[in-house]
C-alpha cells in the first residue's frame, strides 16, 4: 500500500507528512494506546490484513482491478467492460496497471546476481545486512508476493519483519549510494523482465 501513489497509507504509518486534507487523528485514536504506540499499531494492522488469510486478505489480492467485496469488485469489472467496448483495446480502459509478475525464484536469482551472492545467503540471518531487506523488497514489487509470502522465501519469521526490512532498506537507498546503485540495476533488470 505504500508504494500506491494515492494511498494514504504512508501518512497514517508516519512515513511522510499528512496532506492538508487528511486528519489522520481519528483513525490512529482507534489503535488505542499512546500517541507515539499508534501509529505502530496501525502499521500492524495494515500489514496484517494484507498478509492475512482472512477474508479481508484475500479480498484486497483477489482482484488487479479494484478492492472490495465481490460485487463492488464485480460492479467495477462491468464498467470496465462497458469503457472498453467504446475503445480499441481494453487496456486503454483500465483503472489499474495491470503487470506481469516474475517467479519468485527468478527474481531471487536476478538479486542474488547483481549483489553478488549465493541464493542461500538470503535464508541466513546477519547483523545489518541489506540482503534480506533488498530481497524481500523485489519479492513484493516484482513476483507479487505479500510480506507473509516474501518473509517465507528468505527464511525470516513473520510478514511484519519484512515490512520492517522494506522500511530500512527504503532508508538506506537515501544515504547509501553503492546499495542505491545496486537496487537501480535490480530494479531495471526486473523491470525489463516483467516489460515495465
Amino acid at each position: 500500500m505504500r508504494t500506491y501513489r494515492w494511498s494514504s497509507d504512508r501518512a497514517y504509518a508516519g512515513g511522510e507528512k499528512a496532506p492538508d486534507w487528511l486528519a489522520c487523528g481519528p483513525i490512529l485514536a482507534l489503535c488505542g494506546g499512546k500517541a507515539g504506540e499508534q501509529r505502530h499499531v496501525y502499521c500492524h494492522f495494515a500489514e496484517s490484513a494484507i498478509d492475512g488469510d482472512d477474508e479481508s486478505g484475500r479480498m484486497i489480492r483477489a482482484s488487479p482491478l479494484a478492492v472490495g467485496a465481490s460485487g463492488f469488485v464485480e460492479w467495477i469489472r462491468e464498467q470496465l467492460i462497458g469503457r472498453a467496448g467504446a475503445r480499441q483495446r481494453p487496456e486503454d480502459a483500465s483503472l489499474r496497471t495491470l503487470r506481469s509478475v516474475l517467479p519468485a525464484e527468478e527474481a531471487m536469482v536476478v538479486v542474488a546476481d547483481i549483489l553478488g551472492v549465493e541464493r542461500r545467503a538470503f535464508n541466513e540471518r546477519r547483523r545489518n545486512s541489506d540482503l534480506r531487506g533488498v530481497a524481500v523488497r523485489a519479492l513484493c514489487r516484482y513476483a507479487g508476493l505479500t510480506h507473509r509470502e516474501a518473509a517465507a522465501a528468505v527464511g525470516m519469521g513473520t510478514g511484519g519483519a519484512t515490512a520492517k526490512q522494506i522500511r530500512r532498506i527504503e532508508a538506506r537507498l537515501g544515504s547509501d549510494p553503492l546499495l542505491r546503485r545496486r537496487v537501480a540495476r535490480i530494479e531495471d533488470t526486473l523491470n525489463r523482465k516483467t516489460n515495465r
